[in-house]
């Protein structure tokens, strides 16, 4: 080997080397950046033909590849999980707020004004005369319906959320569609294995976001791009994308996800799948099921009571008097829309007996017994008022328990993929400063070779001369 060769030899040496340092600077640089892949570079030796003996002889190193270090076999397995993970993510959540808005229901809102409002019948039994005693009946029905008109305004407040959850979340679809499909048409011009790392970094991050909110599969193609299809559609392909759209279906206006040319969105799986699912009135859970379940309850008490009062007589002799009323007359009555009637602020218009007998107090107590009659339907059986609302807590309860295992089991899958996931791609500072050490120590010896090849140089250039 010549002396000339010996300086090339040295010299990539040293350049491989240099880039393996400038690697490793960028992996720790980046060692906590939330989706990062190491880099690794790979270098392979360069040999010519030699004409003694035909032997190959080494001329140097060069770099066949600075390589993202991932295994994509776990990286679509932890994908798999993500479309069942963001479902139920979703779902708990919506479920624990509707929840919540009944823990106080039970405890102090309806459950209390309920036995509230029963009692004062009972003590106006005692003595269909007492003013007081009236006017607490009177009161206590407009707590009764402020507390059952409160429940609906936050069912449908969570409901209002949910829906604007549903139109963010399909902008969001559709950004990250749009963005994944302009990385594709980027990467398609470069040659191969020139693509930028950080472009394949950036999508791969948004395919993992993407799978949270759909159930879609990837294919990647021999050109570094990927498809992304979805149950009965594609959401990219190539660097085209297609974007969905939310409408507002009738009767009531619920949102409704479609394609763009119109044809529905079929999705059962991520966020977009659990958000359609509550906003849905025919599945199960769904915030109209949980409306329905409270709002047949009340009127069931609320037909009971009127049946009652509508055949008492009052003490100023009136009758036929329905004690409650909905607020908006054009609307039907149930949560939402339900009051006293506003003729009973004159407490002598109440009903508490059913003859002439001003003392007669059996209509009040009839309707202080309502609370203990099975007057309720609840999954097909008679209940009391007390044993449904608790029933009904019971019910809400197992909704979210549900949800919240569903949501673990994910978890403890996801967090086991990901430490295998990280094992291989994530970077470890301690590897990395070893790798540092490595290179540094490679790069001064090639140096030194190259500082005896040329002080060998000079010693004959200065002998020659």
């Amino acid at each position: 080997m010549s002396l000339n060769s010996s300086i090339y030899v040295s010299y990539s040496g040293m350049s491989a080397n240099q880039t393996g340092l400038t690697v490793v600077s960028e992996n720790m640089t980046n060692v906590d950046t939330v989706g990062y892949s190491r880099r690794q570079v790979n270098t392979s030796g360069i040999y010519s033909q030699s004409t003694y003996k035909s032997r190959n002889i080494g001329s140097g190193v060069e770099i066949q590849e600075i390589k993202r270090v991932s295994d994509q076999f776990l990286r679509e397995s932890y994908r798999e999980t993500s479309p069942e993970m963001g479902y139920w993510d979703t779902q708990n959540r919506y479920l624990y707020e509707v929840e919540s808005s009944y823990g106080n229901i039970y405890g102090e809102t309806i459950q209390t004004t309920g036995d509230d409002f029963f009692n004062s019948w009972e003590e106006l039994s005692k003595d269909p005369t007492d003013q007081a005693a009236r006017g607490l009946v009177y009161e206590e029905g407009v707590s009764f319906c402020d507390s059952v008109n409160d429940i609906e305004g936050q069912i449908s407040s969570i409901e209002k959320s949910c829906i604007n959850e549903l139109y963010d979340t399909v902008d969001t679809i559709n950004s990250i569609s749009s963005e994944i499909a302009s990385i594709n048409g980027q990467i398609s011009k470069y040659p191969d294995g020139q693509v930028p790392l950080e472009l394949i970094d950036y999508r791969e991050n948004l395919l993992d976001d993407l799978s949270l909110l759909v159930d879609c599969d990837r294919i990647y193609k021999s050109d570094g791009t990927v498809d992304v299809i979805s149950n009965n559609g594609i959401l990219v392909s190539h660097d085209k994308s297609k974007d969905l759209q939310v409408l507002a279906r009738p009767p009531k206006g619920m949102p409704e996800v479609v394609w763009e040319n119109g044809n529905q969105y079929d999705n059962d799986g991520g966020s977009l799948g659990a958000l359609t699912d509550l906003l849905n009135t025919e599945t199960s859970p769904s915030f109209e099921e949980t409306k329905n379940l409270l709002n047949d309850a009340v009127l069931s008490i609320v037909n009971e009571i009127n049946n009652i009062h509508s055949s008492g007589l009052a003490l100023d002799g009136s009758t036929g008097i329905d004690y409650f009323i909905p607020i908006n007359p054009d609307e039907p009555m149930g949560i939402g829309n339900l009051q006293v009637n506003p003729i009973l602020e004159d407490t002598n218009k109440i009903a508490a007996s059913s003859t002439d007998d001003l003392g007669n107090g059996d209509l009040a107590y009839d309707m202080s017994e309502l609370q203990n009659s099975k007057i309720i339907k609840y999954d097909d059986e008679m209940v009391t008022v007390d044993d449904f609302f608790a029933y009904y807590n019971e019910f809400l309860g197992s909704q979210t328990k549900h949800a919240e295992f569903k949501v673990s089991n994910q978890k403890d899958m996801r967090i086991q993929i990901e430490n295998q996931i990280n094992s291989v791609s994530s970077v470890s500072l301690d590897d990395e400063m070893a790798n540092m050490v490595v290179y540094q120590q490679a790069y001064n010896a090639n140096l030194n070779v190259m500082n005896i090849v040329d002080e060998l140089i000079g010693d004959i250039i200065q002998k020659m001369g």
